[in-house]
């Protein structure tokens, strides 16, 4: 993904110490989600994914390299619109 060129500003929507990687992918039209509560005890964790940082330019799938576009290509998320969906469940993947 690093290939793609930086195309777009961004709203970083959470406070982070290095935040760079989020802004890397959302400068390059992704919107960047994180997996929370990994640090936390199985018992405790939350089992969804947090947007961290949204692109103002989303990148469409044919703006993609030729080999990055098949698994986004065959990935569907169900009640999931990428940018507007705050969290994402863990779980929530089908083909």
């Amino acid at each position: 993904m690093l290939s793609v060129p930086e195309a777009s500003s961004i709203d970083l929507l959470v406070t982070l110490p290095r935040p760079e990687d989020f802004f890397a992918f959302s400068k390059r039209g992704l919107f960047a989600y994180d997996g929370s509560g990994v640090h936390r005890t199985t018992r405790h964790r939350l089992g969804r994914y947090e947007l961290q940082s949204r692109t103002k330019t989303p990148l469409v799938l044919c703006g993609l390299p030729d080999p990055l576009q098949e698994l986004p290509a065959a990935t569907k998320l169900s009640a999931v619109t990428f940018g507007t969906s705050a969290v994402v469940p863990r779980g929530s993947v089908g083909a």
